[in-house]
């Protein structure tokens, strides 16, 4: 999910977040799961986290390129 930088802080990523929470539900999900970069401006702005969702220290996202 992005939103293009001239449109952020108007409240479109938190009503798509919303949106996805709500179809979710819908169809039954229990848990949402996300991977962001911690460089992204998302990440350093707390977007995330002060949209309800829980940074894990126990997991690890590993990548291998070939």
């Amino acid at each position: 999910m992005l939103v293009n930088p001239q449109f952020r802080g108007k409240g479109i990523g938190k009503a798509l977040i919303k949106r996805i929470e709500t179809e979710a539900k819908r169809k039954g999900a229990v848990r949402l799961m996300l991977n962001n970069a911690k460089h992204s401006t998302a990440y350093k702005s707390y977007f995330y986290k002060k949209n309800g969702f829980k940074e894990r220290n126990d997991f690890s996202n590993f990548v291998k390129l070939i």
